[in-house]
C-alpha cells in the first residue's frame, strides 16, 4: 500500500514536474483567457452606456431646471406688469373720481343712488348678474381661479381696481350715457345695444397690453354680454345706479387681478418665444 501511494504521488509529482505539466498549466490558462476579455469588453461597454445615461440624465435635469427657472422668472415679470399696470388703472380712475366728485359731491353721491328708494327687483338682477358673469370668466379664463384663492399683497389690487372701475364704468356707460340716449329720443332696447356696445369697444383696449388679435372677438363679446347685464340691472333698479355698481365692483373683486394678470402673461410668453 505504502509502495502505491508511493508510486502515485511520485506519477503525479513527475507529471507537474515535466514539460507536460507546462501545457496543462498552459491549457488551464488559455480557458479563461477569451471570458476575461469578454467580461473587460462587457463592462468597458456598460461603463460606457452607464456614463452615457448619466449624461443624459443630466442634460435633462439641466435643461428641466433651466425651463422651471425661466417659467419662475416670467411669472415674476408678469406680475410686476400686472402691478404696474394696475397702479396705472388706478390712479385713471382716481383722477375720474376727483374731477366728476370733487367739486359737488353731494350730487354726485345723489346720481349714484345713495339715499334713493330701490326696488328689490335691482338688487335681484344685480345678485344674479354678478354670479352669472364671475362664473362664466371663471369657465372662461380658468388661469384666473389659482389668484382668485390668493392671499397675497397682489389679490388686494382687486379692491381699488373694483371699487374704480365699477364705480366709474357704470356712472357713465349706464347712468350717463343710457340717460342721454333716452333723452335724445332712443327706445329702451337700443339704449341698452348702443351702450353695451360702446363698452364692449373701450375695453379692446386690453388687446393693446395683450398684442392679441384673436383676443378681440372673446373680449367684445364678453364685454358687450356684461354691458347688457349692467343695462339690465340698472333698468330693473328704475334706473338707479347703485346696484349696477355693486354688482360690477362684485364681479371684479373676484376677477381681478387675474384677468389683468392673464392679459399680462400672453404678452411675456409671446415675448419669449420670440427670443
Amino acid at each position: 500500500m505504502s509502495g502505491e501511494g508511493s508510486s502515485y504521488g511520485t506519477g503525479y509529482g513527475l507529471l507537474y514536474g515535466t514539460p507536460l505539466a507546462g501545457r496543462v498549466g498552459e491549457c488551464r490558462c488559455l480557458w479563461r483567457l477569451p471570458i476575461h476579455g469578454l467580461v473587460y469588453r462587457e463592462g468597458a461597454e456598460g461603463l460606457k452606456r452607464s456614463r452615457t445615461a448619466v449624461n443624459d440624465l443630466a442634460d435633462t435635469t439641466i435643461e428641466k431646471m433651466m425651463a422651471t427657472n425661466s417659467t419662475a422668472a416670467a411669472g415674476v415679470d408678469a406680475r410686476r406688469r400686472t402691478v404696474r399696470l394696475s397702479a396705472g388703472v388706478i390712479a385713471a380712475f382716481t383722477l375720474a373720481l376727483l374731477i366728476w366728485a370733487g367739486q359737488d359731491p353731494a350730487t354726485f353721491a345723489t346720481e349714484v343712488g345713495l339715499g334713493a328708494d330701490i326696488p328689490p327687483s335691482g338688487w335681484i338682477a344685480a345678485g344674479l348678474a354678478a354670479a352669472v358673469y364671475a362664473v362664466y370668466t371663471l369657465w372662461a379664463v380658468p388661469e384666473i381661479r389659482s389668484v382668485v384663492l390668493e392671499a397675497s399683497w397682489f389679490r388686494a389690487l382687486a379692491v381699488p381696481l373694483a371699487l374704480g372701475s365699477g364705480l366709474i364704468e357704470e356712472m357713465f356707460f349706464r347712468h350717463w350715457l343710457m340717460s342721454w340716449f333716452s333723452a335724445i329720443g332712443l327706445g329702451t332696447v337700443l339704449q341698452v345695444v348702443v351702450s353695451a356696445l360702446i363698452f364692449a369697444a373701450v375695453h379692446t383696449v386690453w388687446v393693446v397690453f395683450g398684442r392679441s388679435w384673436r383676443a378681440v372677438l372673446p373680449i367684445l363679446l364678453s364685454t358687450f354680454g356684461l354691458g347688457v347685464l349692467m343695462s339690465l340691472v340698472y333698468l330693473a333698479s328704475g334706473r338707479v345706479v347703485l346696484p349696477a355698481v355693486v354688482a360690477h365692483v362684485a364681479i371684479n373683486l373676484v376677477i381681478e387681478p387675474g384677468l389683468l394678470l392673464s392679459s399680462v402673461r400672453h404678452t411675456v410668453a409671446r415675448r419669449s418665444a420670440l427670443t
